[in-house]
C-alpha cells in the first residue's frame, strides 16, 4: 500500500470513527469543502484527488492526531491488539514496558515494521 492508500484508508476510518461516517461533519470541522473531502474517498469520483502532505498534516492537527498518524499503513485498532501472554524471553520485560508506554501511532509503526520482517521468512 503506497502512503495515498494509507492517507485515505486512514481518513475512512477516522471519518467513520469519529465523525459517525458522516464527511460533511468531517469537512466542517477541519475547515474544509465537502466536496474536497468527496474526491479523497471516493473511488469513483472523475476528479479523484491524492492528500498531498500538507493537507495531511493539517486533518491531523485539527483532529488532534499525531503528525504522521494519516501516513501509518497498518494503524491497529486498540481492540484488535491480542491478549497479554506470559513472558518467557529474558529481556522481553523491556518490550512489553515499551510497548505499554508507546502512543497508537509508534504501536501501529511497530507492528508495520514486525509484520514486515516476519513476511520474509
Amino acid at each position: 500500500m503506497d502512503i495515498y492508500q494509507a492517507r485515505r484508508t486512514n481518513l475512512l476510518r477516522l471519518i467513520d470513527d469519529d465523525f459517525g461516517g458522516n464527511q460533511t461533519a468531517f469537512a466542517v470541522a477541519v475547515g474544509l469543502k465537502p466536496p474536497q473531502v468527496n474526491r479523497w474517498v471516493s473511488e469513483t469520483a472523475s476528479e479523484k484527488r491524492r492528500i498531498t502532505e500538507d493537507s495531511a498534516r493539517h486533518i491531523e492537527e485539527r483532529c488532534h492526531k499525531e503528525a504522521g498518524w494519516l501516513d501509518v499503513a497498518d494503524l491497529v485498532e486498540p481492540d484488535k491488539l491480542p491478549p497479554k501472554a506470559p513472558v518467557p524471553v529474558e529481556g522481553l520485560e523491556y518490550v512489553v514496558k515499551a510497548w505499554e508506554a508507546a502512543t497508537d501511532l509508534d504501536r501501529a509503526v511497530a507492528l508495520a515494521w514486525a509484520r514486515a520482517i516476519l513476511s520474509r521468512r
